[in-house]
């Protein structure tokens, strides 16, 4: 069954597309074709998030009649090749990032196994989720605020639906958006710190460049942050995690023992194109002894 969507409140970014549904208690498929992100909200509540690469979502919503919701992206976001300003291949970008958002949701009984991928196993390596989120890069604050939103929305459908799941979130700036935009989802996240949703890498204000800062703006990202996931989150960092930042200075395991942090987590080491990086694993001394795994 599809339900028609109304068009409701709409700017330049995005477009509201409420509806009214009954449920009857079962667990339900929603299924929403979108090539950008898309937020769905039952009753006002956020319960999940769709995109170009997930177009389904499987729930259990309280019997009776509902208010859907669902706020969708008007456009794509670009990912490579800006050109520096206007012209013709900017204003090709921009017509190719634009989409004319469904006006219709599907509804069908969710899969006995609802929430579950086919054949999906159980792997042995241990594993964890990650949404590596620039706060700003080629969109805006504003985008990322909403990006924030879907992601997290995600991760806790997925705990709740899997409790072997684990979702590792970094970047207290991340935590301190979604709670301001959306109190009732950081309350869920919260409750589920250090039961699935995994704080620990959370211990820097923000994944920051770290050639041009100084080593006391280094300390205070790990003051903030760590200060900020005790305070709001119950949960004390030990992470350096920092996938996609260009370089590390000598001083880190120094600095990051300030901060009484143990690990330290990058993808970044494997990027270079004359000298491959021997060690997936090892320990890092600084100059006065101290040192991250």
């Amino acid at each position: 069954m599809r339900v028609r969507l109304e068009r409701c409140g709409e700017d330049e970014r995005t477009l509201t597309l409420p509806a009214r549904a009954t449920f009857d208690g079962r667990p339900v498929r929603l299924t929403y074709p979108t090539r950008t992100g898309a937020l769905l909200r039952i009753d006002g509540a956020t319960a999940g998030a769709f995109d170009g690469k997930h177009g389904t979502i499987d729930l259990a919503v309280p019997p009776g009649e509902r208010e859907l919701s669902v706020l969708v992206e008007q456009r794509s976001q670009p990912i490579a090749g800006l050109p520096a300003g206007d012209g013709l291949r900017w204003r090709r970008m921009l017509a190719r990032a634009a989409q004319r958002p469904a006006e219709t949701i599907g509804l069908e009984s969710a899969p006995d196994a609802y929430g579950a991928l086919p054949g999906a196993q159980r792997t042995e390596p241990p594993m964890a989720g990650h949404a590596h989120l620039d706060l700003a890069w080629l969109w805006t604050y504003a985008d990322a605020r909403r990006k924030a939103l879907r992601t997290f929305a995600t991760a806790v459908r997925q705990l709740a639906l899997d409790d072997r799941y684990v979702f590792a979130q970094s970047q207290a700036q991340l935590y301190a958006w979604v709670a301001a935009d959306d109190p009732d989802l950081f309350a869920r996240v919260r409750e589920r710190a250090a039961d699935g949703w995994d704080a620990s890498v959370a211990a820097m204000w923000v994944e920051p460049d770290l050639h041009a800062p100084s080593g006391e703006s280094i300390l205070r990202q790990f003051a903030y942050g760590v200060r900020y996931a005790s305070a709001e989150l119950g949960v004390t960092p030990e992470v350096v995690w920092l996938p996609d930042t260009f370089g590390f200075p000598n001083t880190l395991p120094t600095l990051a023992a300030h901060a009484g942090l143990r690990f330290f987590a990058t993808a970044k080491l494997q990027w270079n194109e004359s000298t491959r990086w021997p060690h997936p694993q090892f320990c890092w001394y600084g100059d006065d002894g101290s040192h991250l795994v």
